[in-house]
């Protein structure tokens, strides 16, 4: 009975104190008006990154960013910067509002992730409509990451100062490993075949989805050990809606080996591909190299391929443009900056809000601005450094639904890079030309390992005079020329030139 009235009695106190909570007035929220990163229309040489929702890459003394803010009450507004820089970086900058011109220095703040509030100034703003302008420099190298700018408080709207949205191509493709890359061989070999295989469930359960795939050695798994979901994915491939999109046997380095291993890349990836997905592939897939080598389109064109595709060390600050050897030839190239973009779309775990969609908005405009004229923007899609499929079903089909809604003169499409090569007109852009090959960045590991590289060398040399001697004894002598050890020798000298 006594346990009874003290229950009542916490009861009876539990109501009054959420009475008393809920009878008084909530706290005003404070106004204010964020220009986000997404929403800027950037001039020149800087890059919106949809990963991490920033404005990065501001190599540019002469780019500018800038967004269109609507002020409903006059009133003043504290101005606060979040950003970030990395160490021997950054510099002066300028952010005109109106009439306003407020400056600052960005120092480091640690590094390019580690963002900081810096706050800029007070001002005053009538009601009205301000094209808000943030430049920068002098600086050294970079001045800074730019992720939002606040205005507090101050009750007004962003809106984006971009014209009509182009045609848009998403390629979604796995970037795969071939080497124990973050886990011991097999583990990773069973983690790529499988997620290869999460890409074909979306082209099964979504007509929207498409994708490409660009490892043999990968694709080998799937044979070995679910030869029913193989069928399944070479149909996919002969109705278009899978593309096998490298010709090389694996994404391969150009900074390892030398000629001979890099062109059995190539014979060995086309000869596998063609006997037994009955496709020739049309590109070399070589997005995650740290570096291009200057006779790569040469290999390219001699292997009959149609486009040349990296990321990194595009001198030229176009997506499309030409690649020239020493010895003439020429191959189209596509660099549009990732791998793995579009992310806030492939990422995305529920339905976009319109925060979201303003955000891909965002990207296609900053991507278009790398685009040559006349040419549909391109993205190679994906999430994360492996670019696992999509987590959320609905993708890309609720999306589509959603951006035809707001932008119905905007066609966005998921599709294979092919696809995307039939619709240029190479002819009829203006694209830059690059003669010799790229730098290489700091990443580039096997540049950094001349004593791996070395092994590497010496072995490839060694398998090349095997292959002579046994030639010359086949010739010779009553000798049988081991083709398929060689070929096995081969393979594994090819799965050791895996990307970087």
């Amino acid at each position: 009975m006594k346990t009874n009235r003290m229950n009542q009695t916490v009861n009876h106190l539990t109501l009054l104190i959420l009475f008393l909570y809920l009878g008084r007035p909530c706290p005003a929220q404070t106004p204010s008006v964020t220009l986000t990163a997404g929403d800027a229309v950037i001039t020149g040489g800087a890059e919106y990154y949809d990963q991490g929702d920033f404005i990065g890459s501001w190599t540019d003394p002469t780019a500018i960013l800038q967004w269109e803010l609507t002020v409903d009450e006059a009133g003043p507004a504290n101005v606060e910067l979040e950003h970030s820089c990395a160490p021997n970086h950054g510099g002066k900058f300028t952010l005109q509002i109106g009439d306003h011109q407020l400056t600052g220095i960005s120092k480091s703040t640690g590094g390019w992730y580690d963002y900081q509030t810096m706050t800029l100034g007070n001002i005053t703003l009538p009601k009205g409509r301000y094209t808000v302008t943030l430049s920068a420099g002098p600086f050294t190298t970079a001045p800074m990451n730019v992720k939002q700018i606040r205005l507090t408080p101050l009750k007004g709207s962003v809106k984006t100062l971009r014209g009509p949205l182009p045609r848009t191509f998403v390629v979604p493709n796995f970037h795969p490993a071939s080497c124990g890359w973050l886990a011991n061989w097999s583990v990773e070999r069973n983690y790529c075949a499988n997620s290869y295989l999460d890409h074909l469930d979306r082209v099964r359960d979504d007509p929207s989805y498409e994708f490409v795939l660009s490892e043999c050695n990968n694709m080998i798994a799937i044979l070995n050990f679910a030869p029913d979901r193989f069928a399944e994915l070479k149909s996919r491939i002969k109705q278009g809606r899978v593309e096998a999109v490298n010709a090389f046997f694996l994404e391969s380095t150009v900074s390892l080996s030398g000629g001979e291993a890099l062109a059995k890349m190539g014979i060995e990836g086309l000869r596998w591909q063609q006997q037994i997905l009955g496709v020739r592939p049309r590109f070399g897939w070589t997005i995650d190299t740290c570096g291009v080598h200057d006779q790569m389109p040469q290999l390219c064109r001699l292997l009959g391929l149609d486009a040349l595709v990296y990321c990194r060390c595009n001198q030229t600050g176009k997506s499309i443009f030409w690649s020239d050897s020493p010895d003439g030839s020429r191959i189209l190239t596509l660099s549009p900056t990732h791998y793995s973009d579009f992310s806030t779309v492939l990422g995305a775990s529920a339905k976009l809000t319109s925060k979201d969609l303003a955000a891909v908005a965002g990207q296609i405009s900053s991507k278009a601005r790398i685009t040559p004229a006349g040419a549909p923007v391109l993205f190679l899609g994906g999430k994360g450094d492996y670019s696992l499929a999509p987590p959320r079903r609905e993708i890309p089909s609720e999306f589509l639904d959603q951006w035809k809604a707001l932008h119905p003169d905007s066609a966005v499409c998921f599709t294979t890079l092919a696809q995307y090569v039939d619709a240029l007109e190479p002819a009829k852009l203006d694209l830059p030309i690059v003669r010799g090959g790229t730098g290489y960045t700091f990443d580039s590991f096997w540049i950094q390992s001349p004593r791996v590289k070395a092994w590497y060398r010496k072995d490839e040399h060694a398998l090349q005079a095997a292959e002579t001697l046994a030639t010359i004894a086949s010739i010779m002598a009553d000798y049988e020329y081991p083709v398929q050890p060689f070929y096995h020798s081969w393979l594994q000298m090819l799965l050791n030139m895996d990307r970087n």
